[in-house]
């Protein structure tokens, strides 16, 4: 794991140096910690002292039951701390009525460049490039949003 971290460490520097504000993870397939990843670079950005929104874009339809309802016409579940002080998290709502909001890159554009007003740092945690699961989001609109993409 330390060679994780160091790499986490390692992402998160580079990006702050060169001022990417909106950054996509992603990977081939679901089996690859991308989410781990992602999240271990958020993290690394907070300790630096940046305001980190950690979007969770890797999210199916029947995601997330330990929270409130949210109506199926709503596109994202309130905004967490997660109990952590480092960043934020905001998952996606993915039913049948939100899905092709996220497969429509202007309105994901539209969104995040509001969200980029609060925080320093947009990390998106994005759905694999091959999906094993039918309701799972496609990564390509939000990829194409992003200043920079891991893959």
């Amino acid at each position: 794991m330390d060679e994780w971290a160091s790499s986490a460490e390692q992402i998160a520097v580079s990006q702050i140096i060169k001022g990417t504000r909106l950054i996509g993870f992603v990977s081939p397939t679901a089996a690859s910690s991308t989410s781990l990843f992602a999240r271990m670079v958020a993290e690394a950005m907070g300790r630096a002292g940046l305001r980190i929104l950690l979007a969770n874009l890797n999210a199916t339809e029947e995601v997330i039951h330990d929270t409130s309802p949210v109506p199926v016409s709503e596109p994202w579940r309130p905004i967490s701390d997660d109990g952590n002080r480092l960043l934020d998290v905001l998952s996606a709502n993915v039913t049948a009525e939100t899905k092709p909001l996220f497969n429509n890159n202007g309105w994901l554009g539209s969104f995040f460049a509001e969200q980029l007003r609060a925080y320093s740092t947009v990390i998106l945690d994005l759905p694999p490039l091959i999906h094993e699961q039918k309701n799972k989001l496609s990564p390509l609109a939000a990829a194409s949003i992003c200043q920079a993409v891991v893959l």
